[in-house]
């Protein structure tokens, strides 16, 4: 225990905070505006043209382009939640092989 606060693991978690965290940050901040533009790009003109081209909208399109672009809604809503089963499954793959290299845990899926 008196190992974890020695002056140099200090001055480790200090010069991360220094030089690492305002890095991952900016990291952070940027892929979060280049997601919010991808969806405001894709989003905003399409949910437009869903409203406009209802069959009681402004400018009625075809029964089959408003199923096609409801079936492109439909996949486009679906990705974050194909990533979270990724990183999820990620994670699962991992705990089981921390346990079958340290033979500890139950023989359970999880």
């Amino acid at each position: 225990m008196n190992n974890m606060f020695s002056p140099e693991k200090l001055q480790t978690a200090v010069d991360i905070l220094k030089h690492d965290i305002p890095g991952a940050v900016l990291e952070t901040l940027y892929v979060t505006l280049i997601a919010t533009l991808f969806a405001f790009v894709i989003g905003l003109p399409l949910g437009v043209l869903l409203v406009v081209g209802d069959k009681n909208g402004i400018l009625p399109l075809p029964g089959w382009l408003m199923k096609v672009l409801n079936v492109i809604v439909n996949l486009l809503r679906s990705v974050p939640f194909i990533i979270l089963i990724v990183v999820f499954q990620h994670i699962v793959e991992q705990r089981r092989f921390c346990r079958y290299l340290t033979h500890t845990g139950s023989k359970h899926i999880l």
